[in-house]
Formats: C-alpha cells, structure tokens, sequence
C-alpha cells in the first residue's frame, strides 16, 4: 500500500530537482519530529492529538473526521503560513531600506536648539532600526510558532494518513478474499459451463450423427425404393424385349413359309414354261383344242383382265404397306434411339448430380473444417492474449509510461508554481491550475496503470500460492508441474520490472552522459548497458508472449481468408448440386417423354405391320385368282383361234408362243417372290438377332437391377439399424446436455452470489482507497505547509539577520546624537537675557518635541515625541535648570553620557540575546 502510495518517488529523484525535494522533504521531518518533542504540548490550528488519531483508526468513520480536522488544521496553518509570509516579506523590505540608509555625517554644531533637533533627528533615525529589528523578531517568533503546528499537523496527518491506510488494507484483505471467492466460484461456474457445453456439444455431435443417420436412412429407403423402380422398369423391357423376339420369331416363320411358297411358285411357273414350250409344239392340237373353247376362252379373257387388274391393284397396295411398315420402323428406330439418348442423358444427369453432390459435400466438410481451424484460431489468439505474462507486459509498459509522464507533470507543475510565486499573475494563476490539472490527471493514470499491474502481479503470485498449497497437499507430478509454470510466470514478471528498471536507468545514464560527457559517465552507460542487456535475456519469455500474440493473429487472419474461401467454395458447390438437380428434371422428363414416343411408335409399327399382312395376304389370293384366270393373250388366242379357224395352225402356233411370254413372266414374277421373300427372310432374321440381343442387353439389366435393389434392401437394413443407435446415443446425449445445464445454473446461482460480495468489497475497498488518496492528500498539503512554514522561518531568520547587521548604524546615530548633545555649548542662553528667553521658550519648544516616555518632565504629546529615554533625561535636565550656570549643567551632561552608554549597551545586550534566544529556540 505505501508502495502504491509514493510511485513517483523514484522519478522525481531522476528529474533532476530530487536532492532539493528530498533535501526539504527530510528537513521538515526531522523538524517536525523535533518541535513535536521539545514542544509537546503546542497548540496548533484544529490539530488532532495522537491518542484521539489511535482511537480513530477503529473505523472509516473515524478516519474520516481525523482527515477532515487535519485539513482544517492545513487551512488554517497555510492561512497564517500566508500572513507570516507577507509580513516577513514586508519587514524585509523595510530591512533592506534600512540597510540602504546611510548615516549623515557627524555635525560639529554646539547650539542647543540645532544640536538637539538633530540628535531628535538621528534618535528618530535609530528608534526606526530598532523598530525594524523587533518586528523582524517578532516575525521570527510568529514563523516559529507556525512551524511547530505545521510539523504538529504534519505529524497528526501522518497518523491519519496510517491510519487510512490501516483500513485500506483491512479493506484489501476483504477484497482479496471475496476476489478468492469469486474466483473459486467462477472457476466451478466455468467449469460447470465447460461441462455443460461439453455435454452440449456432445449432444450436437449425437444430433449430427442422429441426423447424418436419418439422412441416410431417408437416402437408403429412397435408393431402395429407385432400385426397386428401376427393377421393375427393367422387367418391363425384358418383357417387352421378350414380346419383340416372340413377333420377330413369328414374322421368321412367316417369312420362311412365304419363301418356301416363293420358291414353289417359282418352280410351278418354271414348269408353266416348260409346259409352254411343250404347248408350242402341240400348238396345232391346242389350237383345235382352243377353237372349241372360242365361248370359254371370252369368258376367261374378261375373268383374266379382272383378276389382273386386282392383282395389280393388290400389288401396289402391298408395296405401299411395306412401305410405310419400313416407315413405321424407321421412326421406331429413331425413337429407341432418342430413348437410348435420353437414358444416357438422365443416366449423365444423374451421375453428374452425384458428383456435384459429392462436392458440395466436400465443400461442406472442408468449409466445417476451415470453420473448425478459424474457431481454434482464435481460441489460440486468445489464449495468447490472456497469457499473464503478455497482459503483465502490457500493463508494466503502461505504468512506466504513466509514471514518466506524472514525473514529468509534477515537474511542471512545480515550474509554474514556482513561477506564480516569483510572478503572482492571472496568467500564472491559470497556468499553475492547468499544470495542476494535468498533475491529478497524470497522477491518476499513473496510479490506474500501476493498480492495474499490481492485479495482474498479485493475480499470478495468488496462483502461486494455490499450486504450491495444492503441491503440499499433493506432490504429484501434475502439482509440480503447475507449480512450475505458476512459480515461472512470477519469476518473470519479475524479470521484465528488472528490465524496464534497467531499461529506465540506462536511458537516464545516457541522458546524463550526453549532458555531461566524462569518462565516469562512459562507464556509468556502459555499466547500465551491460545491466540492461542481461536484464533483456531475463525477460525473453515476456517478449516471447508477444511474438506468440502476432503468430497467433497471422493465423487467425489466414484461417478467416480460408473460411471466407472454403465457403465461397460452398456456395458454388451448392450453386452446381441445384443445377445438377435441375438437369435430372430435365432429363427425367425428356427420358419419360421419348419412352412415350417409343411406346406410340412400337403401335404404330404394329398397326403397319397388320397393314402390310393384310395387303400381303390380298396380294396373294390376287395372285392365285389370276393365275387360276389365266393370262389375257391365251385367253384372247383362243378367242382368235375359235374365230379365224383358216389360220387355226398360224393361230395357234402364236397362242403358243403367247403362253410361251406368258410362262416367261410368270417365272419373272414368281423370281420376283422369290427375291421379295428372301428379302423379308433376311430382314426377318436380322430383327430376331436384334431382338435377341435387346432380350438379352434386357436381362442382364434387370439381374443388375435386381441385385441393386438387394443390396439398397441392405443398405436401407444397416441404415435402419445406425438410425436406432443414432436414436438411442442422441436421447442419452440430450439426457446428460439436461443435468450439465441443471448444474451450469446452479454454480451460475454461486458465482451471482460471489459476484456480489466480489463487487461489494471492491466498492468498500474503493472508498478507502479514495480515504487513503484524501489522507494521502492531506499528508502532502501538511508537507507542503511545513516546507512553506520552514521557508517562512528561514526568510524571518535572513531578515533577522540583516537587521542585526543595521544594529551597527543604529548604535552609530545613537552616538553621533549622544555627541551632539554631549557637546551642547550651555552658555550661548546664559550671556543674552534675550537669548535666555528664547532658550527657555526654546527650551519649551524642545519639551514640545522631545518627551520623556518614561513620564518625567512631560511638557506635550505631541506626534514628534520620539521613545528614548536618553535624550529626554537630558531635555529635563534642562528644562528644570533653565537658570542655572554652566558650572551646574556639567553633572548632568556626564550623568546624560554614562546613560546614553549604558541604554546603548542594553539595546545591544538585548538585541544579542534576543538572537541567541531566537536561535536557541529556532
């Protein structure tokens, strides 16, 4: 506490007016300690006795009427401090005017009237150093007096001063054991709070996991639900595969009967032609054959047109289904492969989703993890800050810098008091009040500075003494190891007060060397280098912390760059996982869209394949119908063989060669069933192996589809069993969060508790701080005041002594009046009745102006009497003898001489002795 008191002690003595301060400051004690001894029992202005200052120590109450009776005490003894100063100041002036005066010469004159007016004169002259000299001790006594109730003022405001500073310790006491208190109850509310957030966290974790579980149990239960889609969609094509391959089968087997029946009718029109050849040579015998059917052959003429007209119609209607069954599967064709296309694009889709899922959740642990390193971060950066060590260095380089600026206030603002002092102004004033301003203010950053070290300080060594009572308590090698740590931490704190001690006292050794440049001073900076540079080493741990403190900060800063990036990242992970999702939509509807036009070209293939059979079939009986018709030119040859019977052989001879054509074109026709057939076999043949490969592509899909929808079963299983124990871990997790909360409140109800008390004995302890500063105050004031009072003494003394030096020149006026009278020619009055006359009315004017105060032969009191009774015994001498001769005055001349020696020698008796006795007494 007295250290907090006087910080600034130290500085002063550095500024350079230390020896003086120090010089006054230690004087004043002494002399104080001193007059209290030799004068006990003095009185002073409100000044508090020591038994009543004992008796109020017991209470802040108490205190505070001893400081308020020791500051009426320092008003009333700076107010006499004032008036001593103004009339010692003034009685000097006077002084030093007499110093200055100087003695007439001495005057030869031996008329009685000129000689005493002149010794009145001089007499006057004398009386007024005299006067001088007695109020200059008068002062002295007056200053002396101030003095002792000064130092005795000092003294009480000492004892009041300890007194508050008793009860600021009874008050610190108390506050340090509420700040234990509040600690031990903060550390089990934070400890508490750490469990609660322990099991919260932990119970975040089960949630995660409890939703990570549902999650994938959703996921699960949907790719088994897909899978089971997917397989029944396969099962769909199989069969429809199937279906194909079945059609496909029968359209061979109708395609291979109508080759079969292309080939027959190819070797029947073969055979036709042979048989026409062989008609050509039995063209007579047909031709007589013919002339008998001339009605018949009419007949088969008009039914060989007809049904060749319906053969050719058939024909074309064949040719134009074929056509446009080759159409229908064409559009097939280009629908299975817009289906192929946009299966592959939802596929694409799909798996591009998955990708882009993927990365967004990637980005996703990547930005938790940046997240997770910027969090760690900054509860490193933190650690960092609270390091004691680091917040120690803070604050010592604070108060350093705080005590050196309230040094530096101090000093000016005695500058401007002093300055006030030589030169009393309404400038100075407001200076003086600035510089004292800026002094409480400086004074006050400085003691919060320090105040705030000495928490830090004591903080720590508080900690030094738990881990040392937990190391006897338990000498385990945790105990020791933070005993330790505890232990280190105050060693350097230590370490780094040494370094900035030495750091201040090289600077002042290199100032001074710098102003002074000397060998002594060479080594003086050097010695406090060298003691400033290990002091440096010794302190590196405390450096260290700050170094740790801007590592800390880089790696805070770039963790925050990586979590603005990794989530950056996110967003755009999250940007693509929704247009990934968009183009499944898409494709999903464009797959659904080409499967229906699949599904709309597959009928249509079918109703073009009905088609196309029918006009093959119509085809076909056509072609029996016209070939049981007959052709036209046989029928026609017949017709003209019946008719023209003249050219019977010519006639027939040509029927024959017409059959002959008509069996040519008919194998021409019938090769051309042949190709078609062959034709519809191949193509036939070719869309069985399709279809078997589709079937086939069909199967295997759906054996994959079937085994993906097993193993989703599976999945959906294990999922389903992760979410039960994802479940049951969350319940017991949220169970646990419940009773840390429970005990978190109920060490928060403690700490509240402890707060208070914390923060009522912080306020007690504030007051009787602010007791302690006003004590505090009181005790420079009572200084300041016997400074004042010792300088008070010290000037009376000065102009004591200057008027003991005038003491010389008053005896000297003494004597030139005592020679003047002593030579007064007495028979000048006597030989002139006139002049006697005259003598006597001068004698009356002298008894007019010089009287006896010692009451005898007193003639006037008027103001021109002057106090000595030295020249009035001769005035009244001559005054009752104002007749007599010569022969009867010289008695009393040599009676006036031995008195005027004798008055001399007491005035100087008395003067020496009064300057013993002041000094005796001083």
């Amino acid at each position: 506490m007295e250290n907090r008191n006087n910080a600034l002690h130290y500085k002063m003595y550095k500024s350079g007016k230390s020896i003086v301060y120090a010089g006054l400051a230690t004087t004043a004690a002494l002399a104080g300690l001193v007059l209290a001894n030799t004068n006990a029992t003095a009185v002073h202005a409100d000044a508090t006795p020591a038994t009543e200052q004992t008796a109020t120590t017991s209470s802040a109450a108490s205190t505070a009427v001893a400081s308020d009776a020791v500051s009426d005490a320092n008003s009333t003894v700076a107010g006499a401090n004032t008036a001593n100063s103004n009339a010692i100041a003034s009685n000097s002036a006077a002084v030093k005017s007499d110093a200055d005066t100087t003695v007439p010469a001495s005057s030869t004159t031996t008329e009685p009237k000129a000689a005493t007016s002149e010794a009145a004169q001089l007499t006057s002259q004398a009386k007024g150093i005299t006067d001088n000299t007695a109020t200059a001790s008068q002062n002295l006594s007056n200053a002396q007096t101030t003095l002792t109730s000064a130092s005795a003022n000092a003294k009480s405001a000492a004892t009041a001063y300890e007194a508050a500073k008793s009860a600021a310790d009874a008050a610190s006491k108390n506050a340090n054991k509420a700040a234990e208190d509040y600690t031990t109850a903060k550390q089990v509310a934070k400890d508490a709070q750490s469990a609660a957030m322990a099991a919260q966290k932990k119970a975040n974790e089960a949630g995660q996991s409890f939703n990570t579980a549902s999650d994938a149990l959703v996921a699960a239960k949907k790719a088994a639900t897909d899978a089971q889609a997917a397989a029944n969609a396969a099962g769909e094509k199989l069969e429809v595969a199937k279906s194909t391959l079945a059609n496909a089968n029968k359209a061979l087997n109708d395609a291979h009967e109508a080759n079969v029946a292309a080939i027959k009718s190819y070797d029947d029109a073969k055979s036709a032609l042979e048989k026409a050849e062989q008609l050509v040579k039995g063209a007579q015998d047909a031709a007589d054959q013919a002339k008998n059917n001339v009605t018949a052959a009419q007949n088969g003429l008009e039914n060989a047109k007809s049904a060749a007209s319906a053969y050719t119609e058939a024909q074309n209607n064949a040719n134009n289904a074929g056509a446009k069954l080759e159409d229908a599967n064409s559009a097939l064709a280009s629908a299975n492969t817009a289906l192929d296309a946009a299966h592959e694009a939802n596929v694409n889709a799909i798996n591009n989703y998955n990708a882009a899922s993927n990365a967004a959740s990637n980005a996703q642990t990547a930005f938790d993890d940046a997240s997770k390193e910027e969090s760690d971060a900054k509860n490193s950066l933190t650690s960092a800050q609270n390091d004691p060590l680091y917040q120690y260095k803070n604050a010592a380089d604070s108060a350093n810098t705080d005590s050196a600026s309230a040094a530096k206030a101090f000093n000016a603002y005695m500058d401007a008091k002093q300055e006030n002092i030589n030169n009393p102004s309404e400038w100075n004033d407001e200076a003086e009040q600035a510089a004292s301003d800026a002094y409480d203010k400086a004074s006050k950053n400085a003691a919060d500075s320090k105040q705030a070290r000495e928490e830090i300080f004591n903080n720590a060594n508080h900690e030094l003494q738990k881990a040392m009572s937990a190391w006897r308590h338990d000498p385990s090698h945790e105990n020791a190891v933070a005993l330790n740590k505890a232990k280190s931490v105050v060693d350097n704190m230590k370490n780094y007060d040494t370094y900035l001690e030495k750091f201040n006292a090289y600077m002042d050794a290199k100032q001074e060397n710098i102003n002074t440049p000397n060998e002594w001073n060479d080594e003086a900076e050097q010695a406090a280098s060298d003691a400033f540079d290990t002091a440096s080493q010794k302190a590196q741990a405390t450096f260290d912390t700050v170094k740790a403190v801007e590592n800390a900060q880089t790696a805070y800063n770039k963790s925050q760059e990586a979590v603005k990036k990794a989530n950056n990242d996110l967003e755009a992970a999250q940007q693509n996982l929704k247009a990934a999702q968009h183009q499944v939509i898409v494709a999903r509807n464009n797959y659904k869209k080409a499967a229906n036009d699949v599904k709309v070209a597959k009928a249509n293939v079918a109703a073009a394949q009905t088609a196309f059979d029918e006009a093959r079939n119509a085809e076909t009986n056509a072609a029996e119908a016209a070939a049981k018709a007959g052709t036209v030119d046989e029928w026609q040859q017949n017709v003209e063989s019946s008719e023209k019977a003249a050219e019977k052989a010519e006639t027939t001879l040509h029927n024959a060669q017409n059959a002959l054509t008509e069996a040519q074109q008919n194998l021409k026709g019938a090769q051309h069933q042949v190709i078609v057939a062959r034709y519809n076999y191949k193509k036939a043949a070719n869309d069985i192996k399709t279809a078997k490969a589709n079937v086939v592509a069909a199967q295997t899909a759906f054996d994959e589809a079937r085994n993906a929808e097993t193993k989703a079963d599976e999945a959906q299983a294990a999922a389903q069993e992760a979410f039960n124990k994802a479940q049951t871990a969350f319940d017991e997790a949220r169970n646990a969060e419940t009773k840390a909360d429970e005990a978190a409140k109920a060490a928060n109800d403690k700490l509240a508790t402890a707060t208070k008390a914390y923060d009522d004995a912080e306020n007690a302890l504030t007051k009787a701080d602010e007791a302690v500063k006003t004590a505090h105050q009181d005790v420079l004031n009572a200084n300041q005041n016997l400074k004042d009072a010792q300088a008070n003494v010290e000037a009376a003394q000065k102009v004591v002594n200057e008027a003991a030096a005038n003491a010389a020149k008053a005896s000297q006026l003494l004597e030139q009046a005592n020679n003047l009278l002593k030579n007064i020619d007495w028979n000048q009055n006597a030989n002139n009745g006139s002049d006697n006359n005259n003598s006597g009315s001068n004698s009356t004017n002298d008894d007019s102006i010089i009287t006896n105060n010692n009451g005898s032969n007193v003639n006037n009191s008027s103001s021109h009497a002057v106090n000595n009774g030295l020249v009035s015994e001769k005035v009244a001498v001559k005054s009752n003898n104002n007749n007599d001769t010569k022969a009867a005055t010289l008695p009393q001349t040599g009676n006036e001489n031995a008195s005027a020696i004798v008055a001399l020698g007491a005035v100087s008796a008395m003067f020496g002795l009064g300057l013993a006795a002041k000094k005796r007494e001083f």
